[in-house]
């Protein structure tokens, strides 16, 4: 009961998080990109010119979505595989579709915060981003469930 306690609010959390980063405004979320952009490329000590720049600005925002839902698709499959002891290939379809609804809703969303528009290619990304994060999960528990009966 803990550990299913625990994995609802990591999913609960992870989803809270892509939830406040699609609530921000256009701008406010540009200037997170380009603030993280900025002190990557200070850091490294780059200059890049500015259609590069624009290339990254985007890359960087996919990577996000493609990363945080890849969180998102490993956690959720914890929870159906753990918390509700569904078997793995079931539990590893139906977090990707938990994770896919959950990305058609984050778009939906966007079309109601300004300067933002919900789009289908980040649907596909999220949902890859989700695939990735189930997969992973899926064969640490196969991996850890083989060496538990190997002994």
């Amino acid at each position: 009961m803990v550990k299913k306690t625990i994995l609802w609010a990591l999913v609960i959390g992870c989803m809270v998080m892509i939830f406040s980063f699609s609530a921000q405004p256009a701008g406010d979320s540009m200037d997170l990109s380009d603030g993280l952009l900025h002190k990557i490329l200070q850091a490294l000590h780059i200059s890049l010119p500015e259609s590069v720049i624009t290339f990254m600005r985007v890359f960087i925002r996919k990577v996000a979505h493609f990363s945080i839902y890849m969180l998102l698709g490993f956690l959720m499959y914890l929870l159906v595989h753990t918390g509700y002891s569904v078997k793995e290939k079931a539990s590893a379809w139906q977090a990707v579709l938990y994770s896919f609804l959950y990305a058609v809703t984050d778009e939906v969303h966007q079309l109601f915060v300004p300067g933002r528009s919900g789009m289908v290619k980040d649907v596909v990304i999220d949902s890859l981003g989700a695939s990735f994060g189930v997969a992973i999960a899926f064969g640490i528990c196969f991996l850890l469930i083989r060496r538990r009966k190997n002994g």
